[in-house]
């Protein structure tokens, strides 16, 4: 989880997209305060220590079930009503539970929530169910509803679509898109949908401007349209 500030033009260029980038390879970027929650503890050390040092900055590591964990997380002094914070849930398929997403999202009762980059792994979704053998209970708790099963008659961007549409109906936030990542940038096969719910006006421009430099591609143009100006 990290906190951005939307003051900065480029708020979000230390986000999901270019944590590596050719622009931004110190990763970071603007954000005081950084708690990671992941199995692969070696990555995220080197990555930390990478970092430049900023004033007021810290980078918390735990390794931990963020579905437990983020109980904690949300308790913490680091965040109160006034922060600017972002949550990325880059989960491995099936990993975070939509209990989890709702307490993020229900986090803060008084001006902007959370903003969530929430990743659906579409790809790769039927055979991963399958590979589940009975996936009833963990697709009841990914999916935080017991009609999970009429995903598998989707399509990747309906799964996608009908996961964002949840953002604003469920948890309240004024804006979320779609925004789809691919196998290489030559590709047209798209791996996962990263879905960006915000409650700030300049989140989705910001977002747009951000995906467009490090995939070098923009969104289809019925997003586009409504991504020029956001009401």
């Amino acid at each position: 989880m990290v906190s951005p500030d939307h003051k900065t033009p480029h708020s979000l260029r230390a986000g999901p997209l270019n944590l590596y980038s050719k622009d931004n390879p110190s990763g970071f970027g603007i954000f005081s305060s950084v708690i990671f929650h992941l199995t692969r503890l070696s990555n995220l050390k080197l990555l930390r220590d990478k970092q430049r040092y900023v004033k007021g900055r810290t980078v918390d590591i735990a390794c931990a079930d963020f579905n437990s964990y983020v109980d904690t997380v949300l308790a913490s002094d680091k965040i109160n009503e006034k922060t600017a914070a972002f949550c990325l849930l880059d989960q491995r398929t099936f990993e975070c539970d939509w209990a989890t997403v709702q307490k993020i999202a229900s986090r803060k009762t008084v001006g902007n929530k959370i903003e969530i980059f929430y990743f659906v792994p579409t790809g790769w979704f039927g055979r991963a169910v399958d590979a589940l053998g009975s996936p009833e209970e963990t697709m009841i708790r990914w999916w935080g509803k017991n009609d999970w099963k009429h995903l598998r008659r989707m399509n990747n961007a309906d799964i996608a679509e009908t996961f964002k549409q949840r953002f604003p109906r469920e948890l309240g936030y004024t804006y979320a898109y779609t925004w789809p990542i691919y196998d290489g940038h030559e590709s047209q096969r798209v791996m996962y949908y990263m879905i960006h719910a915000s409650d700030h006006r300049e989140a989705p421009k910001l977002m747009r401007r951000a995906y467009k430099t490090v995939t070098n591609r923009d969104k289809p143009h019925e997003q586009l349209t409504l991504l020029m100006d956001p009401k």
